[in-house]
């Protein structure tokens, strides 16, 4: 934080916080990127729902690929969308990360075998998804490209990548 980078990476961060220290850390994050107009990109662990509330977007990723990008409340919406369930009493962190567990995930009644089941399944649903869409269209006026054209303001190094990449972003558009 010391050096106002642009975007920060905080892996497993607040292993070993105690839960009111994990959120001070969390509103010390989000003060960092609202008055300095930075990003902070955290991967948390069992994460209370007081901490992800921090958050703007949260990012779902099963075996290494995207399957949601968005709000908290976006993403509660899609995956009860798909079928599942959040139980009483568990932190939507834990609901985000059970989905992807069929020892652990709960679905409606009767959606047993509808609700996706492997990480292919997962990545079809979610490219099909209008928050899908929302990501892509968002994405795109970022970087002032047409999503037709796929060729950016920055010229023919700065494009989407090929549409069966995994990837959202090229390497140059990342930079």
């Amino acid at each position: 934080m010391s050096t106002n980078a642009k975007v920060t990476l905080w892996d497993n961060s607040t292993q070993g916080l105690d839960a009111s220290t994990s959120i001070k850390f969390g509103k010390s994050l989000q003060a960092y990127s609202r008055l300095g107009k930075n990003i902070a990109v955290a991967a948390l662990y069992q994460a209370s729902d007081d901490l992800i509330n921090l958050f703007d977007k949260v990012t779902i990723i099963s075996e290494g690929r995207q399957i949601f990008f968005g709000t908290i409340q976006e993403g509660q919406e899609y995956f009860s969308s798909l079928g599942f369930v959040l139980p009483e009493r568990q932190s939507l962190s834990e609901f985000f990360v059970a989905v992807t567990d069929q020892n652990v995930r709960k679905t409606k009644d009767g959606w047993g075998d509808r609700v996706p089941r492997g990480v292919e399944d997962f990545v079809n649903c979610w490219r099909q998804n209008i928050y899908y869409q929302k990501l892509q269209e968002d994405l795109a006026q970022q970087l002032n490209i047409s999503p037709q054209s796929n060729e950016g303001k920055r010229g023919k190094h700065h494009v989407l990548p090929h549409a069966k990449s995994s990837y959202v972003l090229s390497w140059p558009a990342q930079m």
